[in-house]
């Protein structure tokens, strides 16, 4: 039996992101790939500013920021347009010796004490740091599809803070021992380990990299202008990352100043920055370990990228009134830790519904030169403003106060077009795994089929069938036929008794040929046909909404719905009934009598009826913590449905009865269907339906499903979000114990829903739970078969 969670649990801890096989080796690479990018650019930025404000001061700053914008404008165009040139075999290492060679001339340049050359060495850095980055985000994107980025991305990029921690350490050591010029040389050391583990990473390269894409040819292989030009998606993505860049431009001119103001010395300088580097990468990675992924999962996409700018805004106001070394110092943190964590995260998330063919084209502009140019349109806005209103350097951040309004405005637009790019790839994918369905046949067939055939074993036709009680019919039968001794009987008692509690005839619970009292049926029948005729009349012509019998109807069709002595048949057509009159009061009771009842049956018909309703009245008003709790209700019943399916396929004491997992499945899939039928009462038709269809059509690892999970966590919000983790986690639900298989099979035995109990049954005879002291009691189905060894 399968160990129960004491011996899961130092597993766990070794393995909290849920590596999982197949996947450690890229995995730990891409970390390692990351740690050493990040040594190297936390050692050169230390160089940098050393240098500069040591030669030119901060007071200059501002005009390199533009002379960043310039040349990452020429440095994208060449790095677009070599890679669709070269393999990218050959490319990724190719740029990084570019880089290194680099290095071994500014360190030769700078012991000839070549004049202002600090300010060409700060601007390379820079153009160095968004490459190397880009880069590395690209080849991760190829490596890892969508369900795996957001299980393993928060760890890749803890691997970059780590190296920053090092780096700044590095740095604040290696000064005391060599110049701040020779750093340079321990960076080029560092990156030509990086040009190894591209080597090594392209082994893990999949043969089709995820992110394929349905779209046409021609939209693959327009250029990034033209893409951008037709995507308002894009320029929006576009925007919030040059607003993000121009707030942290202001933010670090400030903190320049109050540090050229404080300290004193380019050693001591160089020592403060590689201190304040580490410190800086210890909070990320705190960030990156704890809050980047809490925020995604149970925040959403809008109010994680809502932080950096609501954060700043107030931060900024502080250091205003308090321009010291301290404040300055607190507000350049917060906005680093978070470009580094969440804002970084909640970026990429944004790339992943575009298809690969069009990130390819687009990501280096937005993440290269877009994001660069937003650093010198910052500068610009310094050079302009500042003299305008007088603000001295160390309290320039300000200046952010002016962004907020727009960029958070611009989040909540990004936010409605993510969720609508979403639901249009999930369009695109809709057809996919449509071919192949088997002929639908009716339940009924199954007990017709068991009379007139000879052969049993044809009954596995309906195994595959698309409606789920003719598959839960025929696993029943074959069920009952194997464990019976091949007894045809049995199998023909049972799916006979199940069609008659299922109503599918109109046959009562008490006997078969029991038909409803006449006077309900002539009661409902003139009931139905007065709604008929009320259709079919003229809109001028059409009657009050509520007639005067109308208490007494829905009172006498309350009794009936909660009755559960009355047949199913008869239930159905009352609910049809109140399909006709979708009153504010019908759907009320409806949702009072659907609190109260177990039998799954029912509360299919009963939330199918609320949402014809809600299609026929758009006026009707819900109450919500109604259907939220049946939203929680129907997702713990799935939950455990799915638990105890992957304990069937994982204990050694089961047989592997194909035909159990059939009903497992079918039982599973109805409740999933009315967790979507109450999501779609709360959250709307359309979205919610595409999900689900997604959800059912593409089966784990399919990159679909994770566009579907990601757009339902977003509708849904903070409230569910967790809920949703928690269903849909494969790997979570195979974690069952032994203890919990148990409880769960004791609850659902003594369930009122006759297929809960018959399942759940059949697995505990599996698992040899109908005797010794954890027998379980049999249901009153199976005890009807006294005679036979179910």
């Amino acid at each position: 039996m399968i160990a129960n969670k004491a011996f899961r649990l130092p597993w766990s801890f070794l393995n909290p992101f849920d590596i999982r096989k197949g996947e450690w080796r890229k995995t730990l690479l891409m970390f390692a790939y990351f740690f050493l990018t990040m040594v190297t650019l936390y050692v050169l930025k230390p160089v940098r500013s050393s240098l500069f404000l040591e030669e030119l001061g901060s007071g200059n700053l501002r005009f390199v920021y533009l002379g960043e914008g310039v040349l990452l404008f020429f440095a994208t165009w060449a790095y677009v347009h070599l890679a669709k040139r070269l393999p990218k075999k050959v490319f990724f290492p190719g740029v990084l010796f570019v880089f290194i060679s680099n290095l071994l001339i500014f360190w030769w340049l700078f012991h000839s004490h070549v004049p202002t050359l600090s300010a060409f060495f700060y601007v390379w850095v820079a153009c160095f740091s968004i490459t190397v980055v880009t880069q590395f985000w690209t080849l991760a994107n190829d490596l890892f599809n969508p369900l795996e980025a957001k299980r393993l991305f928060g760890l890749i990029i803890s691997g970059g803070s780590a190296g920053g921690i090092l780096g700044g350490l590095l740095t604040n050591r290696a000064v005391q021992w060599m110049k701040t010029e020779d750093l340079l040389l321990i960076c080029s050391v560092l990156l030509g380990g990086c040009v190894y583990l591209i080597s090594l990473l392209w082994r893990e390269m999949p043969a089709h990299p995820p992110g394929s894409s349905r779209r046409p040819a021609a939209i693959e292989t327009q250029s990034a202008l033209k893409l951008f030009l037709n995507s308002p998606y894009l320029w929006m993505l576009a925007g919030i990352v040059l607003l993000a860049k121009v707030a942290s431009t202001m933010v670090d001119n400030q903190f320049n100043a109050v540090v050229e103001l404080y300290l004193h010395g380019k050693q001591a300088k160089t020592a403060f920055f590689g201190a304040f580097s580490a410190g800086l990468n210890v909070v990320s990675l705190l960030m990156q370990l704890w809050a980047t992924s809490l925020s995604l999962r149970f925040l959403g996409i809008g109010i994680s990228l809502t932080l950096l700018p609501a954060g700043l805004g107030l931060a900024s106001l502080v250091t205003f009134f308090y321009p010291l070394l301290a404040t300055g110092t607190f507000l350049k943190i917060f906005d680093g830790s978070m470009n580094y964590s969440v804002q970084q995260a909640s970026k990429e998330v944004l790339y992943l519904p575009l298809s690969s063919g069009v990130r390819y084209r687009v990501k280096p502009v937005i993440d290269m030169l877009i994001y660069r140019a937003s650093k010198s349109f910052g500068g610009l806005m310094i050079i302009l403003l500042a003299p305008l209103f007088g603000i001295p350097n160390e309290k320039i951040g300000i200046l952010v106060i002016v962004l907020i309004p727009v960029w958070i405005y611009l989040v909540w637009k990004m936010r409605a077009a993510y969720l609508l790019l979403l639901g249009h790839r999930l369009r695109e994918g809709k057809t996919k795994g449509e071919g192949g369905v088997p002929k639908p046949r009716r339940a009924t067939e199954v007990l017709g089929f068991l009379y007139d055939e000879k052969s049993f074993e044809k009954l596995r036709s309906f195994l595959t069938q698309e409606s789920t009680v003719a598959r839960k019919m025929a696993a029943a039968a074959c069920l009952v036929y194997h464990r019976a001794g091949k007894d045809l009987q049995a199998a023909r008692r049972l799916v006979g008794e199940l069609i008659r509690l299922e109503a599918l005839e109109a046959v009562s619970e008490e006997g078969a040929g029991k038909k409803p009292e006449r006077g309900e049926k002539e009661f409902l029948d003139e009931l139905l046909l007065r709604e008929a005729e009320r259709e079919a009349q003229p809109p001028a012509s059409v009657p009050g909404p509520v007639p005067e019998n109308s208490e007494k109807i829905l009172k006498r069709i309350q009794e009936l719905l909660r009755d559960p002595e009355r047949p199913m048949s008869l239930k159905r057509e009352a609910a049809r009934i109140l399909e006709h009159r979708p009153t504010q009061e019908a759907a009320d009771s409806l949702l009072e009598i659907l609190q109260l009842t177990e039998d799954h049956s029912l509360r299919f018909l009963l939330i199918r009826t609320l949402l014809r309703m809600a299609n026929r009245n758009p006026e009707i008003r819900w109450n919500r913590p109604l259907i939220k709790n049946e939203i929680q209700r129907e997702a713990q019943l799935y939950r455990k449905i799915r638990q105890l399916y992957y304990f069937h396929l994982q204990s050694p004491n089961a047989k592997k009865d194909e035909f159990l997992e059939v009903v497992l499945t079918a039982i599973s899939e109805e409740s999933l269907e009315r967790l979507f039928w109450c999501l779609r009462l709360l959250y709307g038709g359309e979205a919610v339906q595409i999900i689900y269809e997604s959800l059912v059509g593409h089966p784990p690892p399919d990159p679909m499903r994770s566009h579907a999970l990601e757009l339902l966590q977003n509708i849904l919000g903070p409230e569910f979000s967790g809920m949703v983790q928690e269903i849909f986690d494969e790997e979570t639900l195979r974690q069952v114990s032994g203890e919990e298989a148990v409880a769960i099979l004791g609850e659902m035995i003594s369930s009122s829903d006759r297929w809960l109990s018959l399942a759940a049954h059949f697995l505990g005879t599996e698992l040899g739970l109908a005797k010794g002291p954890r027998r379980l009691e049999p249901p009153p189905l199976v005890r009807s078969f006294e005679s036979l060894d179910l």
